[in-house]
């Protein structure tokens, strides 16, 4: 075996598919790259898995004679970066190891026995939707995924694809993460991934058009020199739209991103500096809205102009920072902003939804007890002095 690619084009390969080698696998051979020179079609086909999540990327390289190595990904990843020169020769010296050149540098390593390599049979879906932007929305709902302390439907990232445009949803006990991205999918698709799925999909697909599509375990995506397929959550995912639409807003205000994010950050980076996260408080009167925070550190407040749309009376209520630093990092534009009685508060922009739940006035005080208590001085101790010893008579 032994073929020639150029070194970028391969580090560019190895870096979107790099994270779902498993670290540490009792499966010595799962830790490696599936490497597979085809002299018939004059492609090399790369391969990694972590038997839930398998990726192959495929790529017309010069190929002296085919055959196929199944080399370290940490060793071959951090070998790339280090070799100088623009082209990578990779050869099969004899049974077991290989030789890697570059310029004036050359290695020689020890390899696995790539027979061993439990490499995934990817089904192929009968139909498939076309959609992008993949890594970006993975981005917008991440946040709102957690791993524990909700039922195992929320544990993934929904996938709800129809024929005019995709939504992409997360969901906790406490927030909802809904985007959407409009454009012509085809066919209709919908299924759930597990959160460490979905980066591993940013990852190798990025935001460039891919199609998609489900079997009964599986979901693939491909495009030209990409394969992509994971296990699907069995688990129905909780009917987002019946929760949106229930609240009952009885507060709404419209304000512009480019105003309130500076206003966020600002108030932001003084809940960032106190012994611990202090919450964020918004309240809402007249045409405008005013955020604060106190710790122990200081405190800080901060107003912006907006358009009160309904409601009578003003309403405060306070939010975990991180989450809302979170929402309106992923927004823009024109943003109408609801609350209703319980202080639910609904955030959206042209095509995106976020819903947050408040922090409740007991854990605002309990916070701000806390922050008192540290500033209190301990009481320093005072060291007695050791009693003079008795003088022998």
């Amino acid at each position: 075996m032994r073929f020639k690619i150029n070194r970028d084009l391969m580090l560019e390969l190895l870096k979107s598919m790099y994270k779902v080698v498993p670290k540490g696998s009792p499966m010595k051979e799962l830790t490696g790259f599936l490497l597979e020179a085809n002299e018939d079609d004059g492609y090399l086909y790369i391969t990694a898995t972590n038997l839930e999540v398998s990726v192959q990327r495929r790529i017309k390289v010069p190929i002296e004679s085919g055959g196929k190595m199944l080399m370290d990904a940490s060793f071959m990843y951090e070998m790339l970066h280090l070799l100088g020169g623009t082209e990578v020769e990779f050869a099969l010296i004899k049974e077991g190891a290989a030789e890697v050149k570059s310029g004036e540098c050359t290695y020689t390593r020890s390899v696995m026995n790539p027979c061993a390599y439990p490499k995934t049979e990817i089904p192929f879906p009968g139909t498939m939707a076309t959609v992008s932007n993949v890594a970006s929305m993975y981005t917008k709902t991440r946040a709102a995924v957690v791993s524990s302390g909700v039922p195992d439907g929320m544990k993934g990232i929904h996938f709800d694809i129809r024929s005019n445009g995709f939504r992409v949803i997360s969901c906790n006990l406490q927030n909802i993460s809904m985007v959407s991205h409009m454009m012509n999918c085809e066919n209709s698709v919908e299924f759930t991934l597990p959160k460490p799925a979905c980066m591993y999909l940013a990852t190798a697909a990025g935001n460039e058009e891919i199609k998609v599509g489900t079997t009964d375990t599986h979901v693939v995506f491909m495009r030209e020199g990409l394969i992509f397929s994971a296990r699907k959550m069995a688990y129905e995912y909780v009917n987002v739209d019946n929760i949106l639409n229930g609240l009952k807003p009885v507060y709404s205000m419209k304000v512009e991103y480019s105003d309130f994010k500076p206003q966020l950050e600002s108030t932001y980076t003084v809940a960032a500096m106190g012994s611990k996260m202090s919450y964020i408080g918004l309240e809402f009167a007249d045409e405008k809205i005013t955020l604060t925070t106190q710790n122990n550190v200081g405190k800080c407040t901060n107003t912006v102009d907006a358009v009160k749309i309904s409601g009578e009376e003003s309403m405060s209520f306070f939010y975990p920072a991180t989450h809302l630093k979170n929402v309106f990092d992923t927004i823009e534009g024109t943003l109408l902003i609801q609350i209703d009685r319980r202080g639910y508060i609904l955030i959206r922009d042209k095509y995106n939804r976020f819903m947050m739940t408040r922090v409740s006035d007991e854990a605002v005080k309990k916070q701000r007890e806390d922050y008192v208590a540290e500033k209190k001085p301990k009481p320093k101790k005072v060291k007695k002095k050791a009693e003079p010893e008795e003088k022998a008579a």
